[in-house]
Order: C-alpha cells, then sequence, then structure tokens
C-alpha cells in the first residue's frame, strides 16, 4: 500500500514506523525545512536546546515506553518546575509540602488565584472568568509529600541524542520531502493519507478557520541556574516561562541557553506565528462540522489533525490505536 503522511512531528513519525513496519511504502511531507515538527531540537552554543518548547517524555503505559525504546534510548530525566508569584516569591510546583514550608497552607482557592489566574490569563488571552470550566475547572490538589518531579508517570525521560535524531530514526526508511509547498502532496498517488496537518486547511477552510494559541520564543544566554523551569504566575513580566536547557542532559556548563515564551494568537495572515494551542472553546462547533466531511481514505491524526491538546505520549497513543486496523 502506498502511503503519504502529511507533516513530520510526533503522530506521523508514530505512522510512518508503525506502516513500514508492516511493509507498506511510506512518503513524508513537511512545510517545515526540518523533521520533528514541535519537538525538534538542535544545539546552540554546544546546549541542547528544545526550540518549541519543553518536551520532557512521561508515560505511565509500558507498551509506549516499549515503542518509543525501540527508536532511541532514554536518559532518567524527570522534570522540575518552579513559580514565581506576584509577591516574587518563588516555590515548587505542583504546590506540595515544600511550596507551603515557603507560602504557608493554602486552600484549593488560594492555590488557583496564585498560581493559575494569571499565568491562564496569559496564556489564553482572555479573562480567568471566561475560561470554560474544561480550563478553569481544574484546581489541583495538593500534593502531600516533598517530591520534587512535576509528572508522577512510572517512565519518565528524553531520548539521548535529541528528539530531532529519535524522530528521524522513526521516519528511516521513508521518503521524506522537507521544506514542501503545503499542496506538494497531492501531485502523488497514494492509497491511504494520514493528514497530521490542521484539518481546515485540508477542506480548505470551507467552514472558517479554527482557533488556536501561538508563542513567540526569545532565546538568550545566561548563566547557568539551578532550575530547569520557571512560571511566571504573575502580570510583572508578559512571557509565561522560561527554560534553560542545559537540564535536560545535565550538562556542565556555566553559561546556558535559555528561551522565553510570550503567547499570541495564531492568525493565517502572520506567517510568524505557529499553531501551538487548540481553542476548543471557541472552534469545537466549527472543527464538528470538519470532522463530519467525507473523508476517502484520509486518517487524520495529532494535535491539529483531531483539533485536541495531547501530550507525546497521548499522540503516539492515538496513532497506534487508529492504525491497528491495518495490522
Amino acid at each position: 500500500m502506498k502511503v503519504t503522511i502529511v507533516g513530520a512531528g510526533l503522530a506521523a513519525a508514530t505512522a510512518a514506523a508503525t506502516l513500514k513496519e508492516k511493509g507498506h511504502d511510506i512518503q513524508v511531507f513537511e512545510c517545515r525545512p526540518h523533521i520533528a515538527g514541535n519537538c525538534f531540537d538542535s544545539s546552540i552554543k554546544g546546549i541542547q536546546v528544545h526550540n518549541y518548547g519543553p518536551h520532557a517524555f512521561h508515560t505511565d503505559q509500558q507498551y509506549v515506553w516499549d515503542f518509543v525504546n525501540k527508536y532511541a534510548a532514554f536518559n532518567n530525566f524527570k522534570h522540575t518546575a518552579i513559580a514565581r508569584l506576584r509577591n516574587d516569591k518563588v516555590i515548587p510546583i505542583p504546590y506540595n509540602l515544600v511550596s507551603q514550608d515557603i507560602v504557608g497552607a493554602w486552600s484549593s482557592e488560594e492555590i488557583l488565584e496564585q498560581l493559575f489566574v494569571d499565568y491562564s490569563e496569559k496564556h489564553w488571552g482572555i479573562p480567568f472568568d471566561k475560561l470554560p470550566k474544561s480550563i478553569s475547572g481544574r484546581v489541583p490538589k495538593k500534593r502531600n509529600d516533598r517530591n520534587p518531579y512535576y509528572h508522577t508517570d512510572e517512565f519518565q525521560g528524553v531520548p539521548i541524542g535529541g528528539y530531532t535524531q529519535f524522530i528521524t530514526n522513526m521516519f528511516d526508511g521513508c521518503e521524506v520531502h522537507l521544506g514542501c509547498d503545503p499542496d506538494e502532496w497531492k501531485k502523488y498517488p497514494y492509497d491511504l493519507l494520514i493528514y497530521t496537518g490542521s484539518i481546515d486547511q485540508y477542506y480548505d477552510y470551507c467552514y472558517g478557520p479554527l482557533t488556536y494559541r501561538s508563542l513567540r520564543f526569545e532565546i538568550f544566554e545566561d548563566q547557568r541556574t539551578h532550575w530547569v523551569q520557571l512560571n511566571e504566575c504573575n502580570k510583572s513580566v508578559k512571557h509565561t516561562r522560561t527554560v534553560d536547557h542545559s537540564h535536560w542532559y545535565d550538562q556542565d556548563v556555566k553559561k546556558s541557553v535559555f528561551t522565553r515564551e510570550f503567547p499570541e494568537e495564531f492568525s493565517l495572515n502572520n506567517p510568524t506565528t505557529e499553531r501551538f494551542y487548540p481553542k476548543p472553546f471557541e472552534s469545537q462547533e466549527v472543527y464538528n462540522k470538519y470532522k463530519e466531511l467525507p473523508k476517502n481514505n484520509v486518517l487524520f491524526l495529532g494535535r491539529l489533525g483531531t483539533y485536541k491538546y495531547l501530550d507525546m505520549d497521548d499522540c503516539i497513543k492515538q496513532a497506534l490505536t487508529v492504525l491497528k486496523r491495518y495490522d
């Protein structure tokens, strides 16, 4: 079977690796000049930088962990994060007993107000009380321990050699075209199309564009810090978080490379913006219309194809589940 895959991120790579293993002929088309989508990383000043924001892999599913380890060995990195509050105090997050030692015992309402209101308003670009309950209602419970790690999943790490190499390995044996025109894939015959771009683009925006939040990244050098990620849970600065990239592989350096993230609205009229975070609370009805349109030998996968916020392990699980029919 001839398979065309549009996109070269994690969902596309999972599909490519799975179908190639079953003997299918795979062609991949990617508009960006590089493989790996938003997982793309590169060396800057000797530091392995996650160019589109931090990507710490974590999962509780053994089969997902086994799958990714077929294409790279993973180190034992476990993500940590701290938050700068409105009063400039800094605490570890999620809120736990160590946080309590610093700022005192907080109720769920205080945790929400102190850690999520300002951050969420910057991230989504709308007042917190306008956010749907699916977002604003996620009041995190206090962790009654001193576990320093952000995630509690059994399996955690980042691929040794980087995400770009990891995903390149997944595409091994496939014909990959980079820097393509968005419609280049249409020139080639296929039996199955796997589309990981935005579903509204596939249908030529016939119901209008779906809405997304985008990010602008500011890269700079500074002295290495003791923290990996600093969330700005305040309105004192416009960015939401800063990441010190020397920690992915615990690089012993005095100077590191950092990124700051500035949320902004995605716009088709602004070529500098990229789709990052779907906003289904604004466009779910539009997406549902696209979802009901005819799909002749087409599968939509990934965050853009299915208009869902997906962690990396969710992205892999989705692709593996959908592709079971081709066993």
